[in-house]
């Protein structure tokens, strides 16, 4: 019994080492192949992260094509961007990468811009601006009244003391930030007050996002005039590039995707000037026969509900945006402005009033 006892302990034991070996053997295999696995897919992954992956233009055109046309007719402003230096295309690759998704912000983007720059583009013109810096707007807030992380909203992203400086009213109220035409109005005055100091536009449109006095402390310290080659954290690096990749995405959309309606929607509108306070915006849009949400859409620049006109304020009255559904109506009740205001898809456009 005890001989029997033993040899099956002994038996028992060898199974034990039979499984473990095979266990063992099977658990090399998975290793090996759980390691194949994932060398392939970071293999892959390198790869993919590594190489220039094509950027399509549309379905035949690829970005890398950029390099075989005549570069000179990308411009910025009339200047010539040196697209022959590598460091330049790469920069310009890869603000190119970041739009080649299509995305929502991208489609509100293009929607907006059509929106407004039929009413940015006169200001523009006024003020000596090129147009291309319609499209700082686009790089800076894509068009969406957000807040960036320092305190810069609105389409051209100000500063309150920026604001305010040039004369445009921010209170809880009131933010004429958000004001289409005002707020265009102050940025031409950046605009040109900054190209006395530089004397190039590219400099310009960069110095719009970090500051004259930043841009110039960069180039001096790094002996640089062309922007294009200055060395800079990332966001900086790329700012320009973007403006121009916004450019391309805007007037080139249709290439990567992007639908627009091809009839605009126009609803007349007319313009009241306020000269007495509102105490509810609500009531006031609901005599209008709209809601307080149309009443905004048409006059982002309203912050609350309701509207003071205090002695000491800037603006001594308001001019409200009102869509309505009567010709006649805007005829008798458009004067106190202009008898040629539109307003497309929800946004105003007027052809003849100066801010």
């Amino acid at each position: 019994m005890a001989h029997f006892f033993y040899s099956g302990i002994r038996s028992v034991d060898n199974n034990v080492k039979l499984m473990k070996a095979t266990w063992n053997n099977i658990s090399l295999k998975i290793k090996r192949i759980t390691l194949a696995v994932t060398v392939y897919m970071l293999s892959t992954s390198m790869t993919y992260m590594s190489s220039d992956r094509p950027h399509v233009l549309n379905s035949e055109v690829e970005i890398e094509s950029i390099e075989k046309v005549d570069l000179g007719k990308f411009t910025f402003a009339g200047e010539v961007i040196p697209f022959n230096s590598p460091i330049v295309m790469n920069r310009y690759k890869r603000a190119m990468k970041r739009i080649n998704t299509f995305s929502k912000s991208n489609q509100n983007m293009i929607r907006v811009s059509q929106r407004w720059y039929p009413l940015i583009d006169p200001i523009l013109k006024k003020h000596g601006i090129p147009y291309d810096f319609k499209y700082i707007p686009a790089a800076e807030s894509k068009f969406v009244h957000g807040t960036s992380s320092k305190g810069a909203v609105g389409y051209w992203q100000m500063m309150p003391a920026t604001a305010r400086g040039f004369g445009l009213e921010v209170n809880e109220e009131v933010d004429e930030r958000y004001h289409p035409i005002k707020s265009t109005e102050v940025a031409c005055k950046l605009l040109k007050h900054t190209y006395k100091i530089f004397g190039d536009w590219t400099s310009v449109a960069l110095a719009y996002n970090v500051g004259s006095t930043a841009l110039y402390r960069l180039k001096k310290m790094q002996r640089i005039d062309n922007i294009h080659f200055l060395k800079s954290n990332r966001e900086t690096e790329n700012y320009f590039f973007n403006v121009m990749a916004s450019k391309e995405l805007i007037e080139n959309h249709r290439k990567y995707g992007y639908k627009t309606p091809e009839n605009t929607k126009t609803s007349e509108v007319k313009v009241v000037e306020i000269k007495e306070s509102i105490k509810n915006l609500n009531e006031f849009a609901l005599t209008h026969n709209i809601t307080m949400g149309i009443l905004k859409n048409f006059n982002p620049w309203l912050r609350s509900n309701t509207l003071t006109i205090k002695e000491n304020s800037i603006n001594k009255s308001y001019h409200l945006v009102i869509p309505v559904t009567q010709v006649n109506e805007v005829n008798s009740l458009s004067k106190t402005i202009t008898s040629d205001t539109l307003a497309k898809n929800n946004s105003v456009i007027d052809t003849t009033a100066t801010p």
